[in-house]
């Protein structure tokens, strides 16, 4: 049920937001100073886009840095379980595969670290992950699509090498994919 789901990916923005907790305060590099200010102050930086300075500025309220961490937990965690969904299709075990992989994932990897780090960095999975279940997954309802394209987009606009990854992404699952077909027509190759 949505009551469940909703649940569920707040149980799942809670394990991922583990590090952050512990740490007392959302993670910060040398980097994060300048986002933090392009976006308060709309200044545009130098060397990278504007956009994730803007992110921080709206969803923070101009109050707490927290709800720029807790949405960036948000969207893993809804990730993550939308890209279980292609895998796993009973229920009882998606929910206890969800939980144990996000367990191990935060424990045992650094993806808490990212998710907790006011960077934009931690939006290449998301956008891995986006075409990824945009590729497989068939069955998805329009507002899923819309939230996984605009998750694409938004990932393309916060930083500048995430355009390529994305682009080289799509190259190798269609050049990979039995299902895509080159033909010719009228002098212009397309998939089909």
């Amino acid at each position: 049920s949505r009551k469940e789901n909703i649940v569920f990916l707040l149980l799942g923005t809670f394990i991922l937001s583990i590090v952050g907790l512990y740490n007392g305060y959302p993670l910060v590099t040398s980097d994060t100073g300048t986002y933090i200010y392009s976006g308060f102050e709309n200044v545009i930086p130098l060397d990278r886009p504007i956009v994730y300075g803007f992110l921080i500025r709206h969803l923070s309220l101009e109050y707490s840095l927290w709800f720029v961490v807790f949405f960036q937990n948000l969207l893993m965690a809804f990730v993550l379980l939308e890209t279980l969904k292609i895998f796993i299709s009973n229920l009882l075990k998606l929910k206890q595969a969800y939980v144990i992989l996000l367990l191990g994932l935060t424990l045992f990897t650094g993806i808490s670290w990212y998710t907790n780090q006011l960077m934009p960095d931690f939006f290449a999975p998301l956008l891995l992950l986006s075409i990824y279940i945009l590729f497989r997954n068939k069955n998805l309802s329009k507002w899923k699509q819309a939230v996984f394209y605009g998750l694409i987009l938004l990932s393309c606009l916060v930083h500048f090498s995430h355009m390529l990854i994305g682009m080289l992404l799509l190259v190798f699952l269609m050049l990979t994919n039995k299902k895509w077909e080159f033909k010719r027509r009228r002098g212009v190759y397309m998939f089909v």
